[in-house]
């Protein structure tokens, strides 16, 4: 308890990715400060694959006016070697519902095992800890899995959804990194953006190979890096949005939740700018305009709020057109 991770605010929706390491004995500790009356939530999910059906960690809730340790609590407190002060009480909670219950989280677009899920009135002011322990209430013993595995879960506590800008920016790099918690192979949930943006790269330089425009005649020098820069942008922008919807679309039990609903909508967002950044990119090797940085930077804001193209796609927009006004300005072609 002495070294638990402290969780900012009770209140507060948060979700804590966490691992248990490969070891039969490993109980994970989380703080959290109150004042007295205060209403806690507490969720664990797993991940629904392989493995995982059968894993059942127990769930703890230890602090000041809590009732003395029920018996499953003080089960779990005594396999542990916990010792609680005169002040301190705990609670315990065993999974006993079904254990194949799933649930789709739209914002990193994965299944989910439902596991436990309590509200807690609080009743003194202070710090209250949560704990999460990978045994004894496995629900086979025997299962070598979770023995001998690292075993990945979610703890998510409080009600409240607060957001900020940032928050937006980075739900392309929660989405990622989610998926990657769950050791997922990059190559399959990044398929449809792997294509889409390679695709249409592959199609636009033979296109501008065997058909070249006046302009781009003779051009294939900096001013032609920066055109495939800005397009490489617009098409992870439109590519990383359709992957996204394409996820949250087949996701098992899709229905427009408000979750889902912002999702749709940022994501949408994010391919119009996509749209638009892809218009944008072609007139970068005609001769400099004052106005195109300026609808790059109109384009790059909007995107980077919503998230789009995986944040790299709006800073290989903006990058592109500052270079190719200020750095790598095209000549207009010979007469």
């Amino acid at each position: 308890m002495e070294t638990a991770l402290h969780i900012p605010d009770a209140n507060v929706s948060y979700a804590t990715y966490a691992e248990f390491p490969k070891t039969l004995n490993s109980m994970q500790f989380y703080s959290v400060t109150v004042v007295a009356g205060q209403s806690q939530y507490i969720e664990l999910d797993l991940p629904s694959i392989h493995g995982y059906v059968s894993f059942t960690p127990v769930l703890l809730l230890i602090g000041p006016g809590l009732q003395s340790a029920n018996a499953a609590a003080q089960y779990v407190l005594d396999f542990y070697g916990v010792n609680l002060t005169a002040e301190q009480g705990a609670l315990a909670w065993n999974y006993t519902g079904s254990l194949d219950e799933e649930e789709f989280e739209p914002f990193t677009q994965v299944l989910l095992l439902k596991r436990q899920s309590v509200n807690v009135t609080l009743p003194d002011d202070g710090t209250y800890y949560i704990a999460v322990a990978k045994w004894p209430f496995a629900t086979d013993p025997n299962d070598q899995i979770l023995v001998e595995n690292a075993m990945k879960y979610i703890l998510v506590t409080g009600t409240l959804e607060e957001f900020t800008a940032l928050d937006y920016v980075l739900i392309p790099y929660d989405w990622v990194k989610g998926h990657l918690f769950w050791d997922e192979n990059p190559l399959v949930f990044l398929l449809p953006t792997y294509l889409i943006t390679a695709g249409a790269l592959l199609f636009t330089t033979y296109m501008r190979r065997s058909r070249p425009t006046p302009s781009a005649v003779g051009t294939l020098r900096t001013d032609q890096g920066v055109f495939y820069m800005a397009l490489t942008g617009g098409l992870l922008m439109v590519s990383g949005g359709i992957n996204q919807l394409a996820f949250l679309l087949a996701g098992p039990g899709f229905s427009l939740g408000t979750g889902e609903t912002i999702v749709l909508i940022l994501q949408t967002v994010g391919i119009v700018l996509g749209a638009l950044a892809l218009r944008l990119s072609f007139t970068l090797v005609r001769p400099a305009r004052w106005y195109r940085p300026v609808i790059a930077v109109a384009i790059f804001i909007p995107a980077l709020i919503v998230g789009s193209g995986f944040i790299v796609g709006p800073v290989l927009l903006l990058g592109a057109a500052l270079a190719g006004h200020y750095f790598f300005r095209p000549r207009p072609p010979k007469a």
